[in-house]
């Protein structure tokens, strides 16, 4: 089995933050870049230093049909589909926050953006 092109929804946004941070510089507090998204079919997504032959059953995504692709960024394998949200953030700063305050920030965007739906 090989590797499928990366192709989510997210790919541009992490692009532009690419292109972004390398070329301008922000002030301190920084700026972030977010986007939630449905993929449009099932699929294992490798993070980046994982590796198909030790993160994926091939046999069962051969006979399911589900393509492997790789994110450009890290973290372990998941299986996505139509029924997952996914959610990419960039920060974009000329500091580096804490892990912590930089997953702080997110969970508390995310928790407020579902609130509001009740």
């Amino acid at each position: 089995m090989e590797l499928s092109m990366y192709n989510l929804d997210d790919k541009v946004l992490l692009d532009n933050c690419r292109s972004m941070s390398a070329s301008v510089v922000y002030e301190s507090e920084g700026e972030w870049h977010r986007l939630a998204f449905v993929p449009q079919t099932r699929m294992v997504v490798l993070g980046a230093s994982n590796h198909i032959a030790t993160s994926v059953i091939i046999e069962a995504c051969e006979a399911d049909n589900v393509s492997v692709i790789k994110r450009p960024s890290g973290g372990e394998a998941v299986l996505v589909s139509p029924q997952t949200l996914c959610y990419a953030s960039c920060f974009i700063s000329t500091k580096l926050p804490r892990s912590a305050d930089f997953f702080s920030d997110n969970l508390e965007y995310i928790t407020n953006a579902l609130s509001s739906f009740g």
